[in-house]
Order: structure tokens, then sequence, then C-alpha cells
């Protein structure tokens, strides 16, 4: 989708009433979409399997503060989101405007739920914190970045070479 002026007051009632069947939800370029639908996407959209939501903005109308998100926080520390158990790859890109302790929630929920998160595959996102201190920024990527690939990343022993197939 690529509605502008999309808001997730708007999105959580559309998935809740039509997204129990969905396998992908693609959101691009929606300056007024926040994740506040995050914390009912497990149960208004069981069978999903990607999110992609890429938060780039831009209006080919309009030149003036066309790349500026049109809400006031991406997500609050109360707006716990709940993942489904298909899924399969998350992609979230250009997420702002949210504070250290909404993103802390946000991670933490991913790597609480890896139990339930058994085909989940591949995670790609691209975020920014409300944070001044270069030093903070650093510290918190490289926090959740090991401990995202400790829970998440899957090493398989390479294949016995014995077992092929028969030419």
């Amino acid at each position: 989708m690529n509605f502008p002026s999309l808001e997730s007051f708007n999105l959580a009632p559309l998935l809740a009433s039509h997204g129990g069947k969905l396998k992908d939800i693609v959101l691009n370029h929606n300056n007024s979409l926040n994740l506040a639908f995050l914390p009912q996407l497990a149960s208004s959209c069981p069978d999903l399997e990607r999110l992609k939501i890429d938060l780039r903005f831009y209006n080919s109308f309009v030149s003036f503060r066309d790349l500026e998100p049109h809400f006031e926080t991406l997500l609050t520390r109360e707006m716990v989101p709940v993942w489904p158990r298909k899924l399969q790859r998350i992609e979230l890109f250009h997420l702002r405007k949210w504070d250290r302790a909404s993103a802390d929630t946000f991670f933490s929920s991913l790597v609480d739920s890896a139990a339930e998160l058994p085909d989940l595959r591949y995670i790609d996102i691209k975020a920014s914190i409300n944070e001044s201190n270069w030093r903070d920024r650093i510290s918190f990527r490289n926090k959740w970045t090991n401990r995202i690939e400790k829970v998440f990343k899957r090493v398989s022993a390479p294949p016995d070479p014995r077992l092929r197939s028969i030419p």
C-alpha cells in the first residue's frame, strides 16, 4: 500500500477484519503510518509470513517537508509488538522518531518471541533512535545486533559429502 494518509488507527481495524488470510504485508512510503498496529498483528494476521515496511517518505506533488513523518512517535514502550507464529521475513527500513526505551521494547519483543517464531529466517531492520550521543547509538546498535544474531542466527553443519544424488 502506498497511501500517504494511511494511519495505524485506520490500518489496525482493516487488518483485524480482513487480515486473517494475508501472507504478505508491504507498506511503503506512508508518512502518516507509525507502528502502533504491531501489538495486534498476531491476532489480526495469524498466517502472515512477510512483513515489509519502508518508511522512507516522498511526495511527488509537494516538495516542502515531504521527507518528514506525520506522526509524533513511531512506537511507545507500552505498545509491545506481538508477532505471528508463521512469520518468515521481517524487513523494516528507515524506522525513526522513537526513543531508546521504545526501541528496546520493540527489539525485546522479537527476542522474547523467538521460541514462537520457528520459521523466521530473515530479519533486516534499519532504524535510528532519538539519541544525541553517538556512543549511545553505537552501544545500542551493538547490543541489539549481537543479541538478535545470538538468538536467531542458525548455523547448520555442512552436508555430508557421501550423501549425494547418483548421477
